[in-house]
């Protein structure tokens, strides 16, 4: 592996995490520097790299050579290019005779030796998580290396009078737990005890009270004469179990604030060497890091006097009215309020600060000095520990997509098993983050978790894969690790273990097409690493002021202000593209004229939305940028102050003369949108107030319809996503061609043709149905013959059908005539009501002069088709309106046609008995009509 320093990126780096150790970097890719004819090369064959990966759960470690080497085999025959390893624990469900292996025993690392070897030996590429579960953790941590956090809990008390309180008592406490329950305190220590007025005026009214030497011990004080507060701090040790750990890795979480433990943590991996006589590099690539899940942990040992060595003052009188998860009763006013705002923004990005260094930062260190990448998923639960920041750290940064979490009619995200919304939820928040981490300093793989399902599994389809796969493009993502694959041993009967995820298995009906999603993802995946993105708009919402006031809670990150994480949806409509930074990043930028250079991405405009609180440093910088020529953006208000409690006054200062600084240079103040419909023409009357046009226009933007753009150093790279499942999208696209030709590049079948919808200097045409997607790519010099834009003339295709049915796993074949067509989940005949598999349809229609183009099976674009025309193939249909091109196929008189229809596993499944995720109802099913003949023109 190749490593270098990049001096931009190093300044970013270090500006994460005040006196962070610089770290070498696995080498980027000038992707500026490349020619579109050698992307074109890869995008017809694609790398591994390129490919889709799986996780691959290794479900209670019951793996074996045999089988291990087998299921490789069946991902290497669909196109994947390689597996995560991710050992967890047995999901329910049929017990299996194969042994159970402990985590970091020597027939487990052998195990280990035999899958990432055999991927080696089949051009696949492995990964594998640090440990097992999440977050990392295991029975042979010490109480001193385990997971930490403080709570304060409080009495209220009438002075004057003498207070006297075993500590036991206080530590013998309930607090309120996940989903109201009260629990008991987990190994609880009194870290601090303050004494206050209910009444707080002052800072100087706190008592820092002594802590007893002994648990036995009591906590004593004199309480002055009215109502009181006493406040304490206290902390629990190994209060976070490791979720759904295997054998070996169960038990409380670590620390991961002290960079020792994480250190020490990752040692136990590395101690596979020892097992395999080789280097960990020699057959791994990353090691992966899932979602930090810390179940808000806040401390560790020398909390305190990191906290004071960093910030310059004594934390402790705050603590009790800072601490997000314990306002106690005292009621701070005037002045004071502002004071304990500015603390808490100290505590809190104090915690990230000490996260990042401690555990981030030391995981990729330890990656890079055993020659591996780092793959890590910044977002977690309930805190946020510094997302943006964290995601500027790993080498790969990793996002997550929710399958079911995609566009529907209107202007809200929605999961269509819960309801909920996908930004409260935050996937979609989380991936913009994550694509921003990586283009800032030039990585050309952000990957996310995809395909991420917990109910439903098996009602997924192909189309629903590529809608879910279209938006994690957009979103900036370039490669996908799908949520999962599940190793199961031989004698586990049919549907086999299941963990998450949304059944991708030998054993599914469509996994002889899922080839198909697996080159088309490949093919764009490829494109997307190898070109250059382009930033164009900046967008900065007010993490500052959230820390000041919400703390860490990740929901109100998510949501605040409410339209703010869909302002990208809304430029990507419109045709233009954006990234989400954070101060850090915009404070280290350069200013090149009217352009703001971070790493290797440039942005034109810059969006700030509804910040109070705005650190120095940042504000003098959108400073320079407004007076060079930038457009600047507040929202609502402008900033006015800094968030930081030392030095306030002079800051506060330099923020307001920097902020009325860009406004006389430019800067525009623009109102908040009214509400979350009409974004679209807010955003155009904004840019319009500071002068800024979109470089290119989509002139008909809707909802489903999405935008990205890239760029080689001589071409641009255009992509259209219609996520819509039943309405088509047209619109006029208005780009600047000048002489330049287009290019369609299919990712279904790597071919590159000339574009055949009318285009001009000035811009072209799209129309895309339902689901489809296009990749545009100028410099063709070629013309083509101009495409099909409507229907002029159509007959339906009537029956009797001749259907033989298929079952899945190898059940007993049958025939059915039908009249007509129809839903199966309405027939009275048991055996089609529960039908999973494949259907041959067959019938005969005649012609008598008629010239038709092409073949249409109904409206329900939500299966797999393959079609027969008088024994000639016309092709296979994974997604979208199942049309098909007729060619010279059709002839006068009688004509044979066969459909071969493939459902999914829903109905059977939901038949069964004792299936996890088993389904609750029956789905409609069936080929429904109307088959066409349609003549385009």
């Amino acid at each position: 592996m190749k490593v270098k320093h990049f001096p931009v990126h190093a300044v970013l780096t270090a500006m994460l995490v005040p006196c962070a150790v610089m770290a070498v970097e696995p080498e980027s890719v000038n992707r500026v520097d490349i020619g579109i004819d050698e992307v074109f090369v890869g995008f017809q064959n694609p790398s591994a790299e390129a490919r889709p990966f799986v996780r691959w759960w290794w479900n209670g470690n019951q793996v074996e050579a045999e089988e291990i080497l087998r299921e490789l085999d069946v991902l290497k025959a669909q196109g994947f290019g390689g597996v995560e390893i991710n050992p967890i624990a047995k999901p329910p469900g049929p017990e299996s005779k194969a042994p159970v292996l402990t985590w970091r025993s020597e027939e487990w690392d052998r195990m280990l030796h035999v899958a990432c070897k055999g991927a080696k030996e089949r051009g696949m590429i492995a990964d594998v998580i640090a440990g097992s579960g999440w977050p990392f953790g295991g029975e042979f941590l010490k109480p001193e290396q385990q997971i930490m956090r403080v709570t304060v809990l409080h009495d209220e008390v009438g002075g004057p009078m003498t207070f006297r309180k075993p500590v036991q008592d206080v530590l013998s406490q309930t607090i309120m737990g996940h989903g109201g329950r009260k629990t008991k305190l987990h190994n609880p220590t009194l870290e601090f005890v303050v004494l206050m007025p209910k009444e707080l005026k002052s800072i100087d009214q706190v008592r820092v009270l002594d802590v007893p030497d002994r648990d036995d011990g009591v906590v004593t004080t004199d309480v002055p004469a009215g109502q009181h507060v006493v406040a304490y701090g206290v902390m629990e040790t190994g209060f976070r179990q490791v979720v759904l750990g295997a054998k070996g890795a169960m038990g409380p979480t670590m620390d991961h604030m002290q960079r020792s433990v994480t250190r020490a943590y990752l040692n136990r991996l590395k101690g596979v060497e020892k097992t395999w006589g080789e280097p960990l590099s020699d057959y791994i690539r990353a090691v992966f890091c899932d979602s930090i899940e810390t179940s808000a942990a806040n401390w560790t040992h020398d909390m305190l006097e990191r906290f004071e060595k960093r910030k310059g003052y004594d934390v402790k009188p705050y603590l009790p009215l800072v601490m997000k998860r314990a306002h106690v009763e005292a009621e701070p006013t005037g002045a004071l309020q502002d004071t304990l705002r500015r603390v808490r923004y100290d505590w809190n990005e104090h915690v990230v600060a000490v996260f990042l260094e401690s555990f981030t930062r030391e995981y990729r260190e330890f990656c890079h000095d055993n020659q591996l990448l780092s793959r890590y998923q910044a977002y977690g639960t309930p805190y946020l520990m510094g997302m943006a920041e964290g995601y500027m750290i790993p080498d790969i940064p990793e996002s997550n997509n929710w399958l079911d979490s995609m566009r529907s009619k209107g202007d809200q995200y929605y999961d269509e098993d819960s309801f909920q919304s996908s930004y409260d939820h935050g996937y979609m928040v989380w991936t913009k983050y994550t694509s921003a981490g990586g283009r800032l300093r030039g990585k050309k793989i952000m990957s996310t978790e995809a395909m991420t399902k917990t109910r439903k599994v098996f009602n997924t389809t192909l189309g629903k894969i590529k809608q879910a796969d279209d938006v994690n493009f957009i979103a900036g993502m370039t490669h996908s690790v799908l949520h999962g694959f599940n190793y199961t041993p031989p004698d586990v009967r049919f549907p086999g273990w299941m963990r998450f995820g949304a059944y991708f298995s030998e054993h599914n009906t469509w996994w002889p097409y899922v080839k198909l999603w697996v080159d088309y993802n490949a093919r764009l995946s490829h494109v997307f690493q190898a070109t250059a993105p382009v930033g164009e708009i900046a967008l900065m919402g007010p993490t500052p002021d959230l820390w000041s006031t919400e703390g860490l809670v990740r929901d109100a990150f998510h949501n605040s202000p409410i339209y703010f994480h869909r302002l990208w949806e809304t430029i990507s409509q419109l045709g233009g593209n954006c990234d989400y930074l954070h101060g850090a990043v915009i404070e280290g930028a350069e200013i090149e004229g009217p352009l703001l250079r971070i790493g290797p991405m440039t942005y034109k405009a810059l969006i700030v939305a509804e910040m109070e609180s705005m650190l120095p440093g940042t504000a003098e910088k959108i400073r320079r940028f407004a007076r060079t020529g930038g457009r600047v953006i507040y929202v609502k208000h402008t900033p006015e102050r800094s968030p930081g409690f030392m030095d306030a006054e002079e800051n506060d200062l330099h923020v307001k003369k920097a902020v009325a600084a860009s406004l006389r240079s430019g800067a525009k103040l623009v109102e908040a949108p009214a509400g979350l419909s009409n974004l679209r023409s807010w955003m155009l009357q904004a840019m319009k107030q500071v002068g800024y046009r979109f470089d290119l226009e989509i002139k008909r933007p809707r909802d489903g319809l999405y935008h990205l753009r890239h760029h080689t150093i001589d071409e641009d790279v255009l992509f259209f996503a219609n996520t819509y499942r039943e309405e088509s999208s047209r619109s006029r696209v208005s780009f600047n061609l000048g002489e330049r030709g287009l290019w369609k590049w299919c990712p279904e079948t790597g071919e590159r043709v000339p574009y055949a919808l009318p285009y001009d200097q000035s811009g072209f045409l799209i129309d895309l149905r339902p689901l489809e997607s296009v990749l545009l790519v100028t410099g063709m010099k070629e013309t083509a013959e101009p495409a099909p834009l409507g229907v002029e003339n159509s007959s339906v295709v009537d029956g009797p059908w001749k259907m033989t049915c298929q079952p899945a796993q190898a059940g007993e074949p049958f025939t059915v005539e039908l009249d007509a067509l129809d839903d199966f989940s309405k027939s009275g005949d048991t055996r089609l009501k529960s039908f999973s598999g494949t259907i041959s349809y067959s019938t005969t229609f005649a012609l008598q002069g008629e010239r038709y183009t092409h073949l249409e099976l109904g409206a329900d674009n939500d299966f797999i088709s393959e079609i027969w025309l008088n024994g000639a193939k016309l092709g296979v249909n994974w997604y979208g309106i199942q049309r098909f091109s007729v060619g010279d196929c059709l002839r006068e008189g009688q004509n044979e046609l066969r459909i071969e229809y493939t459902t999914t596993l829903n109905n059977m499944m939901a038949a069964m008995k004792g299936v996890r995720y088993q389904p609750r109802s029956i789905q409609p099913s069936g080929l429904m009509g109307p088959i066409r003949l349609l003549e385009l023109k």
